[in-house]
């Protein structure tokens, strides 16, 4: 009889530590779901929008319906992100119709000419890169061939490469290998780059073919093309790759 008592008493135990942790892991969504709320600025909303994402936990997304209409186009794709990546669809969506989306909107970025007046043509490629970084982030598949449709679009195709490796999908390989022999030389340097992420083994012969390519990325702060190839293809070899924010 005592034995079971004590059995009774840790069944107990753990039901209740069950229920705290529960409780726990709710009051971390809502405490997650006020501060996405309260976020200024965007790419703060974009880290705790990822850290909602990380409860798997999708009762939180009435909470943040509101923004899926939201004027501010980072904010609603904030939102829609962590609807694609909780398994609803309608977040892919929002994202993906984000890219074509050039409707009037406020000016969020501080976007103005030398006379104080809004240039809303600004603010619209503004949204439309940010809608590239965000569709790679869904890691969704379908997002593949939407943005390999995008190397070619001089607005936004520097920041493709980066969002086909973000997708983390073995179909982005394709055309990042054709991005190889893009006219821009940025797009090939970050195609580069988004390669190693993958650790694409096959870009290595068409990689040994641009060593000699001595145009440079208007980024910056990377070498040339040809030393990044190099460079990559070490990488490569030994299994290596770039750190996110590379």
């Amino acid at each position: 009889m005592k034995i079971l008592f004590l059995i009774g008493g840790l069944l107990v135990s753990l039901a209740a530590a069950d229920a705290r942790a529960e409780a726990s892991s709710k009051a971390t969504a809502e405490d997650l779901v006020l501060q996405f709320k309260r976020s200024v600025y965007f790419p703060q909303q974009l880290e705790v929008a990822e850290k909602i994402i990380e409860l798997h936990d999708p009762s939180v997304l009435p909470e943040l319906a509101g923004y899926l209409t939201m004027e501010d186009r980072h904010a609603r794709g904030n939102a829609a992100l962590v609807y694609a990546r909780l398994g609803d669809d309608r977040g892919f969506q929002i994202i993906k119709d984000m890219l074509t989306d050039n409707a009037d909107r406020p000016n969020v970025g501080g976007w103005i000419n030398g006379g104080g007046e809004y240039i809303p043509e600004l603010q619209i490629r503004d949204d439309h890169y940010y809608a590239v970084c965000l569709l790679g982030i869904t890691r969704d598949p379908r997002a593949v061939p939407i943005l390999a449709s995008l190397l070619d679009d001089p607005a936004v195709n520097y920041r493709v490469p980066a969002a086909l490796s973000d997708t983390g999908n073995v179909s982005a390989i394709p055309p990042l290998l054709k991005a190889l022999n893009s006219p821009e030389a940025s797009v090939r340097l970050f195609s580069i780059l988004a390669l190693v992420r993958m650790k694409a083994h096959e870009a290595i012969p068409k990689l040994q073919e641009m060593l000699a390519d001595d145009a440079r990325s208007n980024a910056g702060k990377y070498g040339t093309v040809g030393e990044t190839a190099q460079d990559a293809i070490t990488m490569i070899k030994a299994g290596k790759t770039y750190p996110d924010n590379y």
